[in-house]
């Protein structure tokens, strides 16, 4: 029988065939929402190209027409086409997408009935297909190839146009860190986490794609845990993001605990002035190593990575921590003044792990079974791919040698060796989520009485309580207060009920190494009439701060028993500002000050010293900090919330119909308003966008909240806003209900 494909494949690349055809427009069905460069969301059909338009934004970014996010088999382009040469009328043809010269599309033979626009769907070539995540960025040519008795070079008919498509294959599942607070996957966190796939003119088979969704694969088995696809997550963690192991204070820079909890990867991935990946804030510890293979791993499989959580740690044996050049057991050394990586094992200026963060593939944790059938994954140090269960793990890991864990033991831990990095230290924690992390009665009941005492060292007794703050315009006056070459190189602010964090990381042109980062915490508690309980709002902001400084001895472990070796009070100078402040020690080189004051808890960090880092918090305080006014008796109160359906996707019953519909939430908010957010539970709806349009001449607010449909059912949607000079959050639940189209 005469093979058709097989006659054309060969033959596809030898001259430019003649023209016979125009594309106008190629469209494609993304089963992931995506963020592009413009920050807008990509979810659904949408346009990944069209004739005369250009789809390059400025400085060279690929914008949202050019991402397309499929996942199987039947992963399909729409290509709108003319035909331009009369001839080819009534003739059969099938359509080719060519990239570097190797075939990746191929549509099913047709019918060339005139010269009208048509639309050809485009299949992934089946010899293209593997099991691995992979990514495509180039110009694809298209050939059309007509249909006969043989295939010669007269068959072949090109178009003048070259389209430039940027292509993502992952697993089907979608991390919730995509699907909360303003929805979708950055593209350039895509770019960076999603291989290249190299196509060689010798291969047929180098085109990866993952198809979860394929029959022959059962995404609810967990037999298969052995051979999970996530060593590359840890390459790509450990070598691929620019990051450098915090040998001074360990602590974590992105967001999550030692339980997980919110990880900023956006900000983790934030290029500096180089433009690459990771650059702006480089520094990590193990939980950012931890939350970073997580996150990157969920694009392989179904299955999410265990979290686990070894506490206390110990000394650890000779291994390469994350960004640090040679072999080093002393993971510290910058905390002891010292370049020496590796002592001694015995060394009395050695340090430690306090605790240690990593990743399984078994759930729950249980020792007498997974310690031998899990496999560890740590991108941290090492790294750990995934081929050491825990038992291999902790004894090539942590150093059970060494005579220092008689003298130096954590406070509270008895001083044997048996105590420290062993099995039983191990618990299983959630992992990355996105829930912003609060203080639970039984952290707080894990604060040492030295950091409390300690704490009352720092307070200044005639200061009065914050309650108002201008952070939210910092983008207008940072250049005002931090100088003409200063500019806020990330921002980011996350909601959630009774919570506001803001994030900026100032960065200056003129000055490299001199970057400020800040950190606004906003505790807003209420009483059962609705009313702000100011007492308990401030004893949030305040147990945050301190358990700050007690994470910072948990990091540390041994190498700092007494908390005033590593902080100092910091009163000083911030009379006015702070009811609490707390900055590193003189002698520590690096600069950082906490401050806590009503409601509010404010962590700057920068600079070589806190000492040289005072002046820059003085001045950014002077200019958010305003005159004290009593504080908010209430917080904002969100009315009249209308769901606005267009007709077009309205059911009957006012329900939204059909998946990756759009619709508007409008509500009315008494006072003016800086940001908004919602949590959508089971993640059935997406957030694009809010818009705040403030009324002068009412003093009122109207915030417009527009979703897009992800899953069909009804929907329960807790809706968020922050006042603009307080940054007090107010909440409110709605119902959607969604069917299918």
């Amino acid at each position: 029988m005469f093979d058709f494909f097989s006659a054309i494949r060969p033959k596809l690349n030898a001259t430019a065939p003649p023209e016979g055809f125009r594309v106008l427009q190629i469209t494609a069905y993304s089963d992931h929402p995506v963020r592009n460069s413009a920050g807008e969301l990509i979810f659904g059909q949408h346009v990944l190209w069209e004739h005369d338009t250009s789809y390059i934004a400025s400085g060279g970014t690929l914008n949202s027409q050019c991402i397309f996010l499929r996942l199987r088999l039947s992963s399909r382009l729409n290509v709108t086409i003319q035909v331009v040469n009369s001839d080819l009328v009534s003739k059969e043809y099938v359509i080719v997408g060519i990239l570097n010269g190797q075939r990746f599309f191929e549509s099913e033979p047709q019918l060339v009935n005139s010269q009208e626009e048509v639309v050809v769907a485009v299949n992934v070539v089946k010899e293209r297909v593997t099991t691995q995540p992979g990514s495509l960025n180039g110009e694809f040519t298209w050939m059309m190839v007509l249909k006969g008795d043989e295939s010669s070079q007269e068959d072949q008919y090109g178009c003048d146009q070259k389209t430039h498509l940027e292509l993502y294959w992952t697993s089907t599942f979608l991390h919730e860190i995509f699907l909360g607070g303003l929805s979708g996957i950055h593209v350039s966190f895509l770019r960076h986490v999603i291989p290249s796939l190299k196509l060689d003119a010798t291969s047929a088979c180098l085109l990866r794609l993952l198809i979860i969704a394929n029959e022959a694969f059962d995404p609810t088995s967990e037999t298969d845990v052995m051979g999970v696809p996530w060593p590359e997550a840890a390459r790509i963690a450990f070598y691929r993001c620019s990051k450098r192991y915090d040998t001074l204070v360990g602590g974590a820079h992105f967001g999550v605990t030692m339980e997980g909890g919110k990880f900023y990867y956006n900000y983790y991935g934030a290029p500096n002035s180089s433009n690459k990946y990771g650059t702006l804030c480089p520094l990590v510890n193990c939980y950012d190593q931890a939350a970073m293979f997580e996150v990157t791993a969920s694009f392989r499989l179904r299955q999410r990575p265990s979290w686990l959580l070894l506490s206390p740690a110990g000394y650890i044996n000779s291994t390469v921590l994350v960004g640090v050049p040679g072999a080093c057991n002393n993971p510290f050394f910058q905390l002891t003044r010292t370049p020496q990586f590796l002592w001694n094992i015995n060394h009395p200026r050695r340090t430690a792990f306090g605790n240690h963060v990593f990743n399984g593939t078994l759930k729950p944790w249980n020792p007498s079974y997974n310690w031998y059938y899990d496999r560890i994954y740590d991108a941290c140090h090492g790294p750990h791919q995934g081929a050491s269960s825990p038992y291999n793990y902790l004894i090539s890991s942590i150093d059970r040698v060494t005579k220092l864990y008689g003298t130096r033991a954590p406070p509270g831990v008895p001083a044997r060796p048996r105590t420290f990095g062993w099995l039983t230290n191990i618990k299983q924690h959630k992992g990355v989520t996105n829930t912003v992390w609060r203080l639970t009665s039984s952290n707080a009941m894990n604060v040492s009485a030295a950091t409390k005492d300690f704490l009352q060292k720092c307070a200044a007794a005639e200061a009065k309580p914050l309650s108002q703050i201008l952070w939210d315009d910092a983008a207008q006056w940072s250049q005002s207060v931090l100088g003409d070459q200063c500019h806020v190189a990330y921002k980011e602010v996350t909601l959630a009920e009774g919570v506001a964090e803001l994030l900026y990381h100032f960065a200056d042109a003129a000055k490299v190494g001199s970057d400020v980062v800040v950190r606004v915490r906003v505790e807003t508690h209420t009483d059962q009439d609705g009313y702000v309980d100011h007492e308990a709002s401030a004893s949030a902001a305040l147990d945050y701060l301190t358990f700050q400084l007690h994470n910072h001895q948990l990091y540390l472990g041994a190498n700092h028993e007494d908390i005033e070796t590593l902080w100092a009070p910091a009163i000083e100078g911030f009379e006015d500002h702070a009811q609490y402040a707390v900055q590193l020690a003189p002698d520590i080189p690096r600069g950082r000050v906490l401050i806590a004051s009503g409601n509010y808890m404010i962590d700057i960090s920068g600079g070589s010293s806190s000492a040289a880092l005072a002046p820059v918090v003085r001045q950014l305080l002077m200019h958010t900090t305003i005159e004290r006014l009593p504080g908010p008796h209430t917080i904002p109160a969100i009315t009249d919330c209308l769901i606005d359906i267009p007709e077009d996707v309205r059911g009957a019953d006012d329900e939204v119909r059909g998946i990756a519909s759009t619709f508007n939430v409008k509500c009315q908010v008494d006072r003016m308003i800086s940001a908004a957010s919602a949590d959508i539970e089971g993640f059935g709806l997406l957030l694009s966008k809010y818009d705040v349009q403030w009324n002068e001449d009412h003093k009122t607010s109207t915030v417009i909240f527009t979703f897009v449909t992800r899953l069909a059912g009804t929907h329960d949607v807790d809706l968020h806003v922050a006042e603009a000079m307080t940054m007090a959050t107010s909440s409110k639940r709605i119902r959607v209900s969604v069917i299918e189209s």
